[in-house]
């Protein structure tokens, strides 16, 4: 029993030995200082501010603490600056059911997307009354000069209640699994946004470094975007030719631009010319004189007209027109000896 209480303090000094150690520290000062949430953060961007000065917890904060919050909550901005995101993307504020030894005020992103965000605890230690904010602890500690403690019972009630709400939309759910996949799809999209933004503001900078230049006709080399697309040459490749033909749905050339025989461009197949009009309008009279003498008059005139199709099927045989079989010489001599 002894060693597992052991451990649950040794666990709970842990932020306390990492600023001892200058671990994961981001800014620092003679009164307080900024480190990184490695060890479990609950969202992308996850800092605690520390005070140096040995205080447990936010119930134990007195009115005479006001000048230390208001030094936090400057280097909390300062941390915020270097992120290159604004404020209104971060929450700052102290947790009522604190399991660390030390003061810490938690600045963390409204995305709430990580890996350690596993169970509806996490998400309701940050989105329910268990969160305070640093202005509402500010204004009781202005007013009253205190902050009374919350009871045991609400703090379990809080911390599983049910159902979870997104606080970037209307999504709502009992099931946590959903929920986290519905917070990585606002992360994405928040993301997508985010590089657009800062490819577009490049481009503006490398606009601006163009005319403070004033060499517009050969612009500097671009910064780093990631929407660049590099252009690649294509005259010096063998197999362009073939393709240089317009394609798709052309439109059809005006008249002026037609040929005699009223034919599409050159870059397709020409049409077989026409015959002169003159040898397909030849009088009567001139094309009798030159039929062929040897040719009988019927043959002429099946020559003129086309042919007839044949039905495919063929005819039934009467009786009556059968041929009768011509007499072989087997069936004369039987004739005489009778």
């Amino acid at each position: 029993m002894q060693e597992n209480e052991n451990d649950v303090e040794y666990k709970r000094s842990e932020l306390t030995r990492r600023l001892n150690a200058g671990e994961n520290v981001i800014i620092q000062s003679d009164r307080a200082a900024v480190l990184q949430n490695v060890a479990n953060p609950k969202a992308q961007y996850h800092f605690v501010v520390l005070p140096k000065e040995d205080i447990e917890n936010v119930i134990a904060l007195k009115r005479e603490h006001l000048p230390l919050l208001e030094h936090m909550m400057d280097l909390a901005n300062e941390a915020i600056d270097k992120q290159q995101l604004p404020a209104s993307d971060f929450r700052i504020g102290f947790k009522m059911n604190a399991f660390m030894n030390r003061l810490n005020m938690h600045v963390i992103s409204n995305d709430f997307y990580s890996g350690f965000m596993r169970r509806i605890q996490h998400w309701n230690t940050f989105n329910t009354d268990l969160f305070i904010t640093f202005q509402a602890i500010y204004a009781l500690l202005h007013v009253t000069g205190s902050v009374e403690p919350m009871p045991a019972d609400k703090v379990e009630q809080l911390l599983l209640a049910t159902p979870v709400h997104c606080n970037q939309c209307r999504f709502c759910t009992d099931n946590f699994g959903k929920f986290r996949h519905h917070l990585a799809l606002h992360w994405m999209d928040c993301e997508k946004e985010r590089l657009w933004k800062m490819g577009v503001g490049n481009i503006s900078q490398w606009m601006g470094q163009m005319q403070l230049n004033g060499n517009d006709r050969i612009p500097c080399q671009p910064p780093l975007n990631p929407f660049h697309r590099q252009m690649i040459p294509m005259q010096n490749n063998p197999f362009v030719h073939r393709f240089q033909r317009p394609f798709g749905p052309q439109l059809r050339p005006p008249l002026q631009n037609r040929n005699s025989n009223n034919n599409w461009p050159s870059y397709r197949h020409p049409a077989p010319t026409k015959p002169p009009t003159n040898s397909l309008q030849k009088p009567k009279a001139q094309s009798a004189s030159n039929a062929d003498p040897d040719k009988s008059p019927d043959h002429q005139q099946n020559d003129t007209k086309p042919c007839a199709k044949k039905k495919w099927y063929t005819k039934r045989k009467n009786k009556s027109n059968l041929q009768t079989k011509p007499e072989t010489s087997s069936s004369k001599a039987n004739a005489k000896l009778t």
